[in-house]
């Protein structure tokens, strides 16, 4: 049986193990329920809670949502499964942040606030806004160990950031 991991304040986290903003497992819910897959059965074992947490900064660790990454692959038949996850965020699901990004009157103050504020939502990827001739670019860069982690993550991260740039036009 794995180790449960309920959703922590985030001054409980401080020295621990990477974590993510616990409302972002709604996504993954959602994501996995599209596939038919009982989403709750799947958070449970890998030792998450499916229980809404009460603090808005609840973090859980983000080895639990690796594995949750890991297993639900091994039970998909889509290889680009992850790009279905720009359907399947709400601005909820990502905190203030989620509102601010929306609030933000142009794509570059909102991809912007996303490169200045990612660590609320996860604390291993790093994100970065920077100025091009044609524009300005942004980079994703995730530190995996597992190559199905480096291979289904960037598609949910980047199909939402894409699909956040859609609905701020």
């Amino acid at each position: 049986s794995p180790a449960q991991f309920h959703p922590l304040p985030y001054t409980q986290l401080h020295s621990m193990s990477p974590t993510a903003l616990a409302s972002s497992t709604h996504i993954y819910r959602k994501l996995l329920d599209i596939y038919g897959l009982d989403s709750a059965s799947f958070l449970r074992e890998v030792g998450v809670t499916t229980e809404l947490p009460a603090d808005p900064n609840s973090r859980v660790p983000i080895q639990a949502l690796d594995a949750l990454l890991v297993q639900a692959t091994s039970h998909i038949q889509d290889e680009a499964w992850g790009l279905k996850a720009a359907h399947c965020w709400h601005p909820g699901n990502l905190g203030v942040l989620g509102h601010a990004l929306l609030a933000s009157s142009t794509l570059r103050t909102a991809l912007t606030r996303v490169s200045r504020y990612w660590r609320i939502l996860g604390e291993r990827a790093t994100v970065q806004v920077a100025d091009t001739e044609r524009g300005f670019r942004l980079t994703y860069d995730l530190a995996a160990a597992d190559p199905v982690v480096e291979a289904v993550l960037p598609d949910c991260v980047l199909s939402i950031a894409l699909d956040m740039c859609r609905t701020n036009a």
